[in-house]
């Protein structure tokens, strides 16, 4: 790095920047997921309720994360219950597998 004229102390704090930087973008996208998950939970078992208060810490989380990949839309929210649904749908005893894998252990192990 030192030929590019950077030197190691620039190296380090662009290093650390970046770090930073990523460390930022996993605590959304966790806290993204932790909600889809919350709401995903309390729409399989009924809870309205929950459902209402899960509603209103998305659109308090929307209002400080406005951009993507970050925001919670509607749309991005209908495709994830439908991603949940399918993969439970096509899971076998909770476990997924692929659609190819599935149909070769189905015949090597029966169903």
């Amino acid at each position: 790095m030192q030929i590019f004229g950077f030197t190691p102390q620039n190296v380090s704090e662009a290093y650390a920047r970046a770090g930073s930087m990523k460390q930022a973008d996993k605590k959304l996208l966790d806290r993204r997921d932790g909600l889809l998950d919350a709401l995903y939970l309390a729409r399989t078992n009924g809870d309205l309720e929950q459902m209402s208060r899960i509603q209103e810490k998305i659109n308090r989380y929307n209002e400080i994360n406005p951009l993507p990949p970050y925001v919670l839309r509607p749309s991005s929210i209908s495709r994830s219950m439908k991603a949940r649904d399918k993969a439970i749908d096509e899971s076998v005893y909770g476990v997924h597998f692929s659609p190819k894998a599935l149909q070769q252990l189905e015949d090597k192990y029966g169903s």
